[in-house]
């Protein structure tokens, strides 16, 4: 009787050697390197450069990598590393200010993604071999069948290979992942998937990038920032998606539409590429029948027209030459029903400068319009606050304060462990005070006309939630104030602006932004683009806006976010199915 011999495990010292290179193996997969470039690519549908559609189409280079992954594990590591990307290429412009410590945001706020990547290695491909989850069941039923017919002779020559050229294997890499003796996931590849597991995916993988960024419009988690439904801004159509399910449904039907591409080049079955095909057509055709169906909502009789003047000075050396420009551009231009200064335009706190204040009401009189105006200073405590004020000719008539603070411009999340930070950057010395949330201020204009609108200050034109809580609130019209001072030379200025238009349609409500260095916009409430005014522009943008009635409401007005809530459920009920279906197999395994 042959002895058994004993099966030897690695001892902790051995484990503690191969942890290095284990790490250096992780940096070492140049497919990894791919999924991290592949995740940059959407981001060029955003602004500056505004090829938005790549929206339509620039995932699917990423969801390729995603489905070749060897192992479900890899699927995942390949997720984070493109989410890491997507960040790392959208937040670019925070280098100022993170330093080095951009790297780690994008490493921690990509983790997410890898929930894409398992969810794509689930979906977008044939069903898995219980024995072996790496090897699609028909193909390791291949492989056993090849295996079992191959002659055991040697005596027989060898069939050269025929050379791969280098576009051909990038292309290869692209589809069915690194080549290996055995074939990348089973001697020939990644099966497509099945009909059910199409339908699946163009459920689960929408739902999970809608996740993500609704995570991401938490502000302690730090805020969001190029949702993907975002890049669509110059296409009122399609921000009517917007005025049904916020930006997230148009978020989910870009992710569909990708997810359709991708099922229609490796569906296994001609009904399964039917199924991407159709779903492609109706992710393009959606837009329209949103902009359809909402026409009612905009027919309804205008309740008025008010215009506004935008005052971008550009940035002075010192606060008060910065506070002479603004009052010099002010007084030389024709009247306007309201005038706006932009973020940071008064560095004094308007309660304890009398002078400054004596001097914005004078303005106010001699223009005969109410100005909304926004200081940034500490108060006499020493406290930090940006506060959004509305000065008529009797001085200081209503104030908002900023709620959503921008992370690490104006405060350190976890500063305790984070403070370190404004160290080796530009980070925020201290943390500012935060408003206690949206807030409608009222004006009363010449003439005795009276406007409601609803205030936000930079950052806060990202989050939809407190845009529709002033339309809900009776706002006629958003008004943005920003700064942007600190991106000037990147896409954050453009990209910032262009959130207008999305806030715009999904409420229903014409929105402008005044930006002390641009750039200024404004949209009507359908989105749609009524002036700019670049970096490079100084001056006062005058915009006349039809405005609609207070009581007028979009459905997502009435609401809210009930895609997030809905993906969340389908994110929900997937991970529970496989979940199951992952507990079945290792019962049934012997």
């Amino acid at each position: 009787m042959r002895p058994v011999a004993a099966l030897s495990t690695p001892s902790d010292g051995e484990r503690r050697r191969s942890r290095p290179a284990r790490v250096l193996r992780a940096f070492t997969q140049p497919a990894r390197y791919s999924a991290l470039l592949a995740g940059a690519v959407p981001v060029l549908a955003f602004p500056s450069l505004d090829l938005e559609f790549l929206a339509w189409v620039g995932l699917v280079p990423g969801l390729l990598l995603l489905r070749a992954a060897p192992t479900a594990r890899e699927a995942a590591v390949r997720g984070w590393w493109f989410g890491a990307g997507y960040l790392l290429m959208a937040l670019y412009w925070l280098t100022p200010n993170l330093g080095p410590g951009l790297l780690l945001v994008v490493v921690v706020l990509g983790v997410p993604w890898a929930a894409v990547g398992l969810a794509a290695w689930q979906l977008l491909r044939g069903p898995a071999n219980p024995a072996n989850p790496a090897i699609p069941a028909n193909r390791a039923t291949a492989a056993t069948a090849a295996t079992s017919a191959t002659p055991t002779t040697s005596a027989s020559p060898a069939t050269p290979a025929s050379p791969a050229t280098p576009a051909s294997s990038v292309l290869r890499t692209l589809l069915v992942g690194p080549t290996s003796p055995t074939g990348p996931a089973g001697p020939a590849g990644p099966t497509g998937p099945s009909l059910r597991r199409s339908l699946a995916a163009l459920a689960v993988l929408p739902s999970c990038w809608v996740v993500i960024d609704w995570i991401r419009s938490w502000q302690g988690i730090g805020g969001p920032w190029a949702v993907y439904g975002a890049s669509q801004w110059q296409h009122p159509v399609v921000l009517a998606l917007a005025a049904v399910g916020g930006i997230w449904l148009i978020s989910f039907v870009l992710v569909a539409a990708n997810t359709a591409i991708v099922i229609m080049l490796t569906a296994a079955s001609l009904a399964g590429r039917a199924v991407g095909a159709a779903t492609a057509l109706l992710a393009v055709a959606a837009g329209p029948a949103a902009f359809a169906l909402t026409t009612a909502e905009y027919s309804a009789p205008e309740s008025g027209r008010v215009t506004l003047a935008l005052v971008q000075p550009g940035l002075e050396s010192a606060p008060q030459r910065t506070v002479a420009q603004e009052v010099r551009l002010t007084a030389r231009e024709p009247r306007a029903d309201l005038v706006v200064w932009a973020e940071s335009s008064v560095g004094y706190d308007l309660r304890t400068s009398p002078r400054v204040l004596r001097t914005l009401t004078r303005l106010s009189g001699a223009v005969g319009s109410p100005l909304l105006v926004s200081q940034d200073a500490l108060s006499p405590a020493g406290a930090k606050s940006k506060v959004a004020v509305l000065l008529g000719r009797g001085g200081i008539e209503q104030t908002y304060t900023k709620s959503r603070l921008v992370p690490f411009g104006e405060y350190i999340p976890f500063r305790s462990a984070l403070g370190w930070l404004s160290g080796i950057s530009r980070a925020a010395p201290q943390n500012m005070v935060a408003g206690k949330g949206a807030r409608v201020l009222h004006a009363v204009l010449p003439g005795g006309r009276r406007l409601s609108f609803g205030v936000l200050i930079c950052f806060e034109s990202a989050f939809p939630d407190m845009s529709r809580a002033d339309a809900n609130h009776g706002a006629q019209v958003l008004i943005y104030q920003t700064s942007d001072s600190t991106f000037q030379g990147s896409w954050a200025p453009e990209q910032h602006a262009s959130l207008a238009a999305v806030r715009a349609a999904e409420t229903g409500r014409p929105a402008v932004q005044a930006a002390l260095t641009g750039d200024s916009a404004a949209f009507d409430a359908r989105g749609r683009q009524l002036a700019w005014a670049g970096t490079a522009d100084r001056g006062v943008l005058r915009v006349t806006l039809t405005l609609p009635r207070a009581s007028a409401r979009t459905p997502f007005d009435r609401v809210g976010d009930f895609v997030a809530w809905i993906a969340i459920a389908i994110v929900a009920l997937a991970a529970a199915g496989a979940m199951y279906a992952r507990g079945r197999f290792r019962r049934a395994a012997p």
